[in-house]
């Protein structure tokens, strides 16, 4: 390809196979033309290299390495990509046809944000749209400049690598512009990333936020959210997490460690346990009523600063 795309789109891939040809065409087949598809193959030793091979589209640019994780996949990406703007998507997901056109349309028409981003539908393995989201950092496109205010994806962080970045973008680069549209579609399934990772997700949270806060880059009450990570994996009868995360507040000597340790003590009873599930279960189901309200009455969709967190 010889002219300079206006995006770039960079695609990391491990062993993806399975759902990779459907998320290929999807960026592909965009109504928006002026893009290139840089396509990371993270170690896979299934048909995954040969059926990019196959592709006959001068778009798509291929990257063969050793498997060095997400995080490390996206950032050689990114070191190629000679867009504008730039965003990514995983192995398994699926952009909508005019995905790109729409959002490069709001960037161009509002240079005050670097980032946009969009809604989703939630899909299962099978292709069917099981809900619907805006809430997190799932369709989005940002400047290639504000990328490089940010820095690149921590692999550190890898468990929750995107929040890491976007957190860092919102406080470095600058507002987001949120869109009513969906955009793009999130598959759910047994094998993805999501759901791999899930159980590691607290405490690699924790340590995020922690960094952040520390280095002035985010404003969280700390001894909140040590407890609420706690509890968090409370739930699922995580032990070793809760321990890591006592461990953790006491490395960082932490004025609250004391509290926190009587706390999970109390949360690996069977009462404790009981009695946190259930308060997180009236917690979501208020949450989800309280956003029901709010698309009713149009109260949560405008453009604005979105300092979001999981």
């Amino acid at each position: 390809m010889n002219t300079i795309p206006l995006v770039t789109i960079v695609m990391a891939t491990y062993n993806g196979k399975r759902f990779l040809k459907e998320s290929v065409e999807s960026c592909l087949t965009q109504s928006f033309k002026s893009i290139e598809l840089i396509v990371v193959v993270d170690g896979s030793t299934d048909e995954t290299h040969e059926y990019l091979k196959s592709i006959q589209d001068g778009r798509l640019i291929l990257i063969v390495q050793e498997n060095q994780g997400h995080s490390n996949a996206l950032n050689h990406g990114f070191e190629k990509a000679r867009g504008k703007y730039w965003t990514w998507t995983s192995d398994d997901n699926l952009f909508m046809p005019n995905a790109v056109e729409i959002m490069v349309a709001v960037l161009e028409s509002h240079p005050n944000f670097p980032i946009v981003k969009a809604g989703y539908f939630k899909i299962d393995e099978n292709g069917k749209i099981t809900g619907k989201s805006t809430y997190t950092f799932t369709c989005f496109l940002y400047t290639a400049e504000g990328a490089r205010k940010a820095g690149p994806y921590r692999h550190e962080y890898r468990e929750v690598n995107d929040i890491d970045f976007f957190m860092r973008f919102l406080y470095l680069a600058g507002p987001v512009y949120q869109l009513n549209e969906y955009l793009y579609k999130f598959r759910f399934h047994a094998n993805s990333q999501t759901t791999k990772l899930s159980g590691k997700r607290e405490f690699t949270s924790l340590r995020m936020h922690y960094d952040l806060v520390t280095r002035g880059f985010e404003k969280l009450d700390l001894k909140k959210f040590f407890f609420e990570q706690a509890s968090r994996a409370a739930i699922y009868k995580d032990s070793e997490t809760l321990e890591k995360i006592l461990q953790f507040a006491i490395e960082k000597n932490m004025t609250f460690q004391n509290e926190l340790q009587k706390q999970i003590v109390y949360l690996k009873t069977k009462h404790g346990w009981l009695f946190n599930r259930l308060k997180k279960a009236i917690w979501s189901r208020w949450f989800g009523c309280n956003l029901f309200i709010r698309r009713i009455f149009n109260l949560g969709y405008v453009s604005s600063v979105n300092k979001e967190g999981r």
